[in-house]
């Protein structure tokens, strides 16, 4: 009763998937049909998105092929659908014929499709994306920036991460975990402690993330002192419990010959 226009039915959706509830979601597609709200842009992307997003990616599916008119967040909603399921070849599919449709990526279909390319090691089509970016004057759009290096990182283009962490105008932490990962886990231990020493410099926490890497080419290069520097760090931040820690200072020690600290 109380969604009797079409601007609240799309909170309404997004409350089903903070909840999970897709049972309710449905209810609500129910009353979008009688109502006659279908063909309301907004609202079918909202619908996409609460199955996609509850885990209904053929309802979800389904609805999207019936959609008459399709705008970037609606391709998105299925790019990440298929990015967060695992199926990358799809998601990389649904981009080539969003492109084809001649709808423009936004930042969020980027940023996704960096972290696909990550995952199937497909630097081509990353670099190919790299340019589009540019193109498009997204290139200094943080979470793209962060995804499109960590994107290089995963491929083994540390070079590509390098110049792009170092030309970008801004950084987060974000930022600074993914190029010291990116070095540390590679076996570039010496670059992966100067970035680290950089970011110490410039104001950021580190992350467990880049805490972790760093104990972990610690370990590898039987650098104890340098791990125990970590450590207390990771101690003074708080983040010694968390897992991701602990694991990594036991293997840190372990490697290094003094499994009893």
């Amino acid at each position: 009763e109380n969604l009797s226009d079409h601007y609240t039915i799309p909170t309404a959706l997004k409350a089903c998937v903070g909840l999970r509830q897709v049972r309710f979601g449905k209810a609500i597609h129910t009353h979008v049909i009688v109502k006659g709200f279908g063909a309301i842009l907004c609202v079918a992307n909202s619908l996409v998105t609460m199955y996609t997003e509850c885990g209904e990616m053929k309802d979800g599916l389904r609805l999207f092929e019936s959609m008459s008119e399709k705008d970037v967040v609606s391709w998105t909603s299925l790019i990440v659908a298929y990015c967060r399921m695992g199926q990358e070849g799809k998601a990389v599919n649904t981009f080539l014929q969003m492109r084809n449709s001649q709808v423009p990526p936004n930042e969020q279909t980027f940023a996704t499709m960096f972290a696909v390319c990550a995952s199937l090691s497909r630097v081509v089509l990353g670099e190919q994306l790299h340019g589009n970016v540019f193109s498009l004057g997204l290139g200094d759009t943080l979470p793209v920036s962060n995804s499109m290096m960590k994107m290089y990182s995963a491929c083994g283009k540390l070079d590509s991460a390098s110049v792009l962490f170092r030309g970008m105008r801004c950084r987060d932490i974000i930022s600074w975990s993914t190029i010291i990962g990116g070095y540390s886990q590679a076996g570039f231990g010496e670059e992966g402690f100067k970035y680290f020493s950089w970011m110490r410099q410039a104001g950021p926490k580190p992350t467990d993330f880049a805490l972790a890497s760093l104990l972990s080419v610690s370990g590898n290069m039987a650098a104890l002192e340098q791990g125990r520097q970590v450590h207390v760090l990771a101690i003074y931040l708080g983040l010694e419990q968390r897992p991701t820690i602990r694991s990594a200072l036991i293997n840190m020690y372990s490697k290094c010959g003094s499994i009893m600290e």
